[in-house]
């Protein structure tokens, strides 16, 4: 017998599949986008359930929709490839660039910029 987490992927991943062909969203770019938000849930770290199942709908909103963007940036036109990479990078970069806003001393910034060295 598979193990729950197993058929609850395929189930999902169905899932995904119908709606994408269903609302005529390009399939390749929404499984994509699926496979990344997927990959960071999978692999987040110090982060519950409930938050990794929202950072899991935010990176497969925002991989999806940012496939016609970066395809025009990228050399890579696959939007399967493209969607995946931004699904799996999106929400990491997003929590990374939160994190050094929090730690930077504006006083100090302020001084090193309009310092009259």
């Amino acid at each position: 017998m598979s193990e729950p987490n197993v058929v609850t992927a395929w189930v999902v991943s169905a899932i995904v599949g119908v709606a994408a062909l269903v609302t005529k969203l390009d399939p390749s770019a929404v499984i994509g986008a699926f496979a990344g938000s997927v990959t960071f849930a999978l692999t987040a770290k110090d982060t519950t359930l409930w938050a990794r199942a929202i950072y899991m709908i935010v990176s497969l909103v925002v991989g999806y929709a940012a496939v016609a963007d970066v395809a025009a940036l990228s050399p890579i036109k696959s939007p399967l490839l493209l969607a995946y990479g931004v699904s799996a990078l999106v929400v990491h970069l997003t929590l990374v660039a939160i994190d050094r806003i929090k730690s930077i001393d504006l006083a100090e910034f302020w001084r090193s910029v309009f310092s009259k060295k």
